[in-house]
């Protein structure tokens, strides 16, 4: 692999890990609403 791709590769894993992050804190949100209105 080129400097180049292995770069981009870093940068997409390094923003993914913020959106699964993103993604888990408005799921544990939701179901803290869900557990709450019982």
């Amino acid at each position: 692999m080129d400097e180049e791709t292995k770069a981009l590769l870093r940068n997409i894993s390094h923003h993914l890990k913020w959106v699964i992050l993103l993604l888990l804190g408005i799921l544990g949100l939701l179901i803290a609403e869900m557990a709450g209105g019982i």
